[in-house]
C-alpha cells in the first residue's frame, strides 16, 4: 500500500485511512462535530498499528 506522507492538503488524503476506520480497534471518536474531533487512543506497548492519519473531517 502507498501511503503519501507529503502532509499537504488533508482533502486529498486517502478517506479509507482515516484511524478510525484502519485501526478501530485503538481509536475511538468521543465527540466529533464541525469544529473539533476528539479520539481516544490506545495502543498497547509492543503493537503496530497499520499506516493511518488523523485528517480533520468537517461535514
Amino acid at each position: 500500500m502507498s501511503v503519501n506522507t507529503d502532509h499537504g492538503d488533508p482533502n486529498t488524503w486517502d478517506p479509507e485511512l482515516d484511524a478510525v476506520s484502519v485501526a478501530p480497534e485503538n481509536h475511538v471518536v468521543l465527540h466529533e462535530d464541525d469544529f473539533i474531533r476528539v479520539l481516544s487512543v490506545r495502543l498497547p506497548a509492543g503493537e503496530t498499528e497499520k499506516p493511518h492519519h488523523h485528517r480533520f473531517r468537517r461535514s
